[in-house]
């Protein structure tokens, strides 16, 4: 993604563009400057350099980090909740997307919460930084009762098994040491996801999203989620209970997008 200045791309690099009109998936905002390497092309990006501000020229990212932003479809003088920000990849993309907004990111991990403000320093001036972006550190399964209905948008980028951080490291979730952490992975998600939910104004967009294949850790949390939120809501109602109006979910499939960006 290149922030401001695309002067600075060189080799055989490939702008990620949209020119069909008859589509049924979003487009890419012409503010990100995306980029990559042609499919089967396996060049590295040269080192950022950094500009007269002491600012990167770019930030290089996964793919990966594009879709779900994509799929918030975040409009101007939105209010929007990255849940899990750090590292920061998705966060960086929501205002680049469009910077008009008031963006909260949130982390609980002291050691991921100071590589996010990282990412934030070294790419936006401080002036905007200030003015446009909040840094949390907290619990996001307890966002939704904190700041209920008080988002237009919320992404919910939970921890997840990452399927591919197995062939890399050692310490995977998939080794002997963490089998407890794994089992109990899903319930958290799920309350993650719960939280979003109650954060997201009434007419907002929640998107969940994870780095895995697990059906347990997509469709199965969304759906559990879901039923969780209508069952509390129905006994509050049976209880005599005259707070806000019961949470109602449209799920919305994401599959024409992701097949469009992964040709």
């Amino acid at each position: 993604m290149i922030p401001s200045n695309s002067s600075i791309i060189k080799g055989n690099v490939v702008s990620i563009v949209d020119d069909d009109k008859e589509r049924d998936y979003r487009k890419v905002p012409p503010s990100w400057h995306v980029y990559t390497f042609p499919r089967s092309n396996m060049s590295r990006f040269e080192p950022a350099k950094t500009d007269e501000l002491g600012l990167l020229d770019y930030y290089c990212m996964d793919g990966a980090c594009v879709l779900p932003v994509i799929a918030l479809d975040v409009q101007p003088f939105h209010s929007v909740l990255d849940l899990c920000s750090a590292p920061g990849g998705k966060a960086l993309n929501i205002f680049h997307m469009c910077p008009y907004i008031q963006l909260t990111c949130n982390d609980i991990d002291n050691s991921r919460s100071r590589r996010l403000l990282g990412v934030f320093t070294q790419t936006i001036p401080k002036d905007i930084l200030s003015k446009h972006i909040k840094f949390v550190k907290g619990d996001g399964c307890l966002f939704g009762e904190r700041e209920p209905a008080s988002f237009d948008r919320v992404l919910v980028d939970v921890p997840c098994t990452s399927d591919r951080h197995a062939l890399l490291t050692a310490f995977n979730i998939f080794s002997k040491k963490r089998i407890q952490e794994r089992v109990e992975l899903p319930a958290y998600q799920r309350k993650l996801l719960e939280s979003a939910i109650r954060a997201c104004k009434p007419g907002g967009i929640v998107v969940y999203s994870t780095c895995t294949l697990a059906p347990a850790q997509n469709e199965g949390v969304v759906e559990q989620a879901i039923e969780n939120l209508a069952s509390t809501t129905s006994n509050k109602k049976s209880r005599g209970y005259k707070g806000n109006n019961p949470i109602k979910c449209e799920i919305i499939s994401t599959k024409s997008l992701e097949k469009h960006y992964s040709k």
